[in-house]
């Protein structure tokens, strides 16, 4: 019930529901959640806007998931710190929803074509032309859009493990990876697939993620607070995964610290629009501030675009990157994290297939031509 309230709920102008990891109306009776539907609970809960454990207590001798036996402690912290890291993501969604009453969690039909697009994308993505008549009706109430670009399908029913997942026409979507793994080959929308995801096993992905082509995703290291690194002394810097794909643009909302009102009052925050587009031979991004009345406390940020091979050229504000290498890729990666070059520089990951550019926060425009 989950999925259809919140989505309803949210084209509703609520945007900001959810749920009772767990539930708590059967406490009376003294019953126990048991491991499966409390890791595939949170697992699902992990991507909707509200999301808490909660339960009463006084007639259940427990329902957190530390107190279950593995693999629910492993399985629920890997979903809970993928919030953390997307948290950023979420928060950008929250902000949207504040300009264009559009909400953080979307049923499939919303952000799919432009105006005059849906037929002919239906057709091209899928010959029957069924488009939402077709297999979208089927899953219009257990699978979402987190956001624009992020497409969630949590198993929803004990004992499977497996599901169907269908992916919005129009475009290609990639399998998420959280960095993990090299970026696998983006599969077609428009049409369904079965996707094997069985809930007790930490190193397999025990939920269907999949990421729009062209998506611009921001990610933060993992926190097991909002504020953690910073209360330590330490930075949180955003690293902006762009995927492969069609052109896109992405609005990045960062205001104080989360406490106060003064973005609201006193306009103290920075808008910041990331976009990227084909050019010959490779990719052209562009960073701009649109309100720049705030200032983070991180000085730099990172650019990754996964699917790549290896750069030939890196410019920033005409300026030619220089390449940070190692004789491994961590070694390499620390070599970057360490640079001070400015306004720059790049290493590329050969495990990851992926490009990471590091880019110091000094001016209000700037854009990066990478080649390959």
């Amino acid at each position: 019930m989950n999925i259809p309230l919140v989505l309803g709920i949210g084209l509703s102008a609520q945007t900001v529901s959810g749920c009772d990891i767990g539930g708590f109306c059967a406490a009376w009776q003294g019953q126990i959640v048991d491991s499966e539907m409390l890791a595939r609970w949170t697992i699902m809960g992990a991507f909707l806007p509200w999301f808490r454990h909660h339960y009463d207590n006084y007639y259940k001798p427990c329902q957190e998931p530390y107190r279950y036996e593995e693999p629910v402690p492993t399985i629920c912290r890997k979903y809970i710190e993928l919030r953390y890291k997307l948290i950023q993501y979420i928060y950008d969604a929250m902000y949207e929803n504040t300009q264009t009453g559009k909400p953080i969690c979307r049923p499939l039909f919303m952000d799919e074509f432009k105006p005059g697009e849906f037929y002919n994308d239906a057709r091209a993505d899928d010959p029957h032309g069924r488009g939402y008549n077709g297999y979208t009706a089927n899953r219009l109430d257990d699978q979402f859009l987190l956001g624009k670009d992020m497409m969630v399908a949590p198993i929803i029913n004990p004992g499977q493990t497996s599901r169907a997942v269908y992916l919005p026409a129009g475009g290609q979507w990639y399998r998420f990876t959280d960095d993990k793994y090299p970026l696998e080959d983006p599969v077609n929308g428009g049409v369904e697939f079965d996707f094997y995801a069985p809930w007790d096993d930490p190193v397999r992905d025990d939920c269907a993620i999949y990421i729009r082509e062209g998506a611009i995703i921001p990610k933060r290291e993992v926190e097991q607070y909002i504020g953690e690194l910073y209360r330590h002394g330490k930075v949180n810097p955003i690293t902006f995964s762009i995927y492969p794909g069609r052109d896109s643009s992405y609005k990045l909302y960062l205001d104080d610290d989360g406490v106060s009102n003064k973005a609201e009052t006193a306009g103290e925050y920075r808008l910041t629009e990331i976009s990227h587009q084909g050019i010959a031979g490779g990719q052209r991004i562009r960073i701009k501030r649109l309100h720049d009345k705030f200032k983070p406390r991180e000085t730099y940020h990172y650019l990754g675009m996964p699917g790549t091979i290896c750069p030939t050229s890196v410019k920033a504000a005409g300026k030619t990157l220089p390449k940070k290498t190692g004789n491994t890729d961590e070694e390499a990666a620390k070599a970057l994290v360490d640079s001070t070059d400015t306004p720059g520089s790049f290493y590329y990951n050969n495990s990851l297939n992926t490009t990471y550019i590091k880019i110091f926060d000094t001016m209000n425009d700037i854009t990066e031509d990478v080649v390959f």
